[in-house]
């Protein structure tokens, strides 16, 4: 996979870190498939000859609540191509909270 991925990294308080990026998924090569996360076969390499199959958007924060500890939240939108239609674009969205000792 081919990834053209612009990032925006905003501190507004030494505490609060916020992070932006649009990105482009492309095929390196158009016998390569399609893979979700797990492995798993999306699209095989003969079901399109286009090599673009998508776009993605994230947002992403940091905040320090303390020394040792630092809430975090991750959002992402991803758009399937009308090439590699039927298919669904994706939503994902997470928090989670990190310890440090």
């Amino acid at each position: 996979m081919t990834i053209i991925q612009p990032q925006l990294t905003l501190q507004p308080t030494a505490k609060l870190k916020l992070d932006f990026s649009a990105a482009g998924l492309w095929r390196t090569s158009t016998k390569d498939g399609v893979y979700s996360l797990g492995g798993q076969v999306l699209r095989r390499g003969d079901e399109s000859d286009s090599r673009f199959f998508g776009k993605r958007a994230t947002a992403a924060g940091q905040y320090a609540l303390n020394p040792f500890m630092t809430l975090g939240f991750y959002t992402i939108y991803g758009d399937v191509s009308e090439k590699f239609k039927p298919g669904r674009d994706l939503y994902y969205a997470a928090t989670y909270l990190t310890f440090r000792f």
